[in-house]
């Protein structure tokens, strides 16, 4: 019997490994499913993969989630895409493809892949043109079930671009959650587009205003009445509480709601810790995202929220070393992960942040 399907994730095969397995997967020419998820393949490997693809034309699943393949991996992929006509799934999720590989990618499917079905590019650092370019690639895809875009750098209008154009091709069913997109809005070719949007809903906001215009004298001095009554009770309210300051009433919940130097050192001072936010049964990861936001604040010149961030940190280290001493590479490896070094299995984390207080304290 011919091998169809080959899975080989989580095995850290990184560029050498990628090349020697892509020469067997060449040599076999009938694999219908390839998963190789998570294996630290940089670009050299991927292109040994995408040349094996092109001898298996059979191929209909593709994962290759959560290696490093970058723009000029994604061109590879692309390239062998002409050769899959029965390629129902691609999976590049969180594979920093950027825009330029989401560009490349989306030139070939837009033409290629008609049985495609799935397709997987979120968390790819990919902004608001590499959205509009992969979305117009889909208007013909008549077998489309899901495009995950979810993580990339579209902003709030480039989402409502997408999702209108979506909504204009039929295919809005088709494109999942873009609740976690991570970006700012790109000015691009389609921003009158988009803007047309935002007039039309300033439009209506307008009607709205307008409304107003028909309340009677009497209802408008039934407003100022209670306008005024909420001032006076605002009023009392602030004078009553006048005594107190912002920071006196400072709680752990307060500082991780909004972490601010001035936050942090009102804790400090008053022998509070942050226990309380803590769950019951702390894991070394519980411990070391507290110790990172922590640290986020320090600020270099002022030496009232160092200490109050070195008291905090030794604390949090301390614990969370301390917890399992047998798991020293658990922590490590969480350590590394917080401060954007490697990537986690679990996307929580943010990267791209300065670190100069974490490596501080």
């Amino acid at each position: 019997m011919k091998l169809k399907i080959f899975v080989c994730g989580r095995n850290r095969l990184e560029n050498n490994g990628a090349i020697a397995v892509s020469k067997f997967l060449k040599e076999l020419g009938t694999l219908e499913s390839v998963a190789m998820p998570q294996n630290g393949i940089y670009h050299p490997g991927i292109k040994a993969i995408s040349n094996a693809f092109k001898s298996n034309p059979n191929l209909k699943v593709i994962n290759l989630e959560d290696n490093s393949l970058t723009e000029e991996g994604a061109q590879c992929i692309s390239e062998c895409l002409p050769s899959l006509k029965k390629l129902e799934m691609l999976n590049l999720g969180d594979c920093l493809v950027r825009t330029g590989g989401a560009m490349a990618l989306s030139a070939i499917l837009e033409n290629e892949c008609p049985e495609i079905r799935n397709i997987n590019l979120g968390f790819n650092e990919i902004d608001v043109e590499g959205g509009e370019a992969i979305v117009e690639a889909m208007e013909h895809k008549k077998n489309l079930e899901i495009l995950i875009l979810n993580g990339n750098n579209f902003g709030e209008e480039g989402c409502q671009y997408i999702q209108r154009k979506m909504i204009e091709m039929g295919k809005i069913d088709s494109l999942g959650s873009l609740s976690e997109d991570e970006g700012k809005f790109l000015l691009s070719s389609n921003y009158d587009y988009v803007m047309n949007v935002r007039i039309d809903d300033e439009e209506e906001e307008d009607d709205d205003d307008d409304n107003y215009e028909d309340i009677d004298e009497e209802d408008e001095e039934e407003i100022d009445s209670q306008d005024e009554s909420n001032r006076s009770i605002i009023e009392e309210q602030s004078l009553n509480n006048s005594h107190l300051s912002p920071m006196s009433k400072a709680t752990a919940a307060d500082f991780l709601s909004n972490p601010t130097p001035e936050t942090l050192v009102a804790l400090y001072n008053a022998k509070e810790d942050f226990s309380s936010v803590l769950p019951k049964e702390p894991t070394i990861a519980d411990y070391l995202e507290l110790f990172f936001k922590i640290s986020l604040v320090v600020d270099l010149d002022n030496n009232n929220v160092k200490s109050a961030a070195f008291k905090y940190a030794d604390d949090l280290l301390s614990k969370a070393y301390n917890l399992d001493s047998d798991k020293a590479l658990e922590f490590n490896n969480h350590f590394l992960v917080i401060i954007g070094l490697i990537k986690g299995e679990e996307k929580n984390f943010k990267t791209g942040l300065d670190i100069t207080g974490t490596l501080l304290v």
